[in-house]
């Protein structure tokens, strides 16, 4: 697993070592990626799963996502790369269901959550 926090300053994923084949992977081995976008519009923070992180956040920022469609824009704010789709959905599901993991990521990454 590689944990990347931070801004990209062109509001996509920030940079992770290695030259990118087509399909936003490295080599041509398929990763998945745990995210977190920020909203502009309302501060708010999304978290999620894919295999394209970059189709993704176009996706959201296009509106594609019914859930947060009325918060665009967006912009990745952290982001976990894993071998497997399973490793990455059970990161994602513990970070959604404990409260505190969740609190305490967040405002490493300036969200600052009570």
């Amino acid at each position: 697993m590689v944990r990347t926090p931070g801004f990209s300053a062109k509001g996509g994923p920030p940079p992770v070592g290695g030259q990118a084949a087509p399909g936003g992977h490295p080599g041509n081995r398929s990763m998945y990626y745990l995210y977190i976008l920020k909203s502009l519009k309302d501060s708010g923070y999304y978290i999620g799963m894919t295999d394209d992180i970059g189709k993704r956040l176009k996706e959201h920022n296009a509106g594609k996502t019914k859930s947060n469609k009325n918060r665009r824009p967006f912009i990745m704010m952290y982001r976990e790369e894993y071998d497997s789709k399973s490793e990455a959905r059970k990161r994602e599901i513990r970070l959604k269901k404990y409260y505190q993991e969740r609190k305490n990521l967040l405002n490493k990454l300036g969200f600052n959550l009570k």
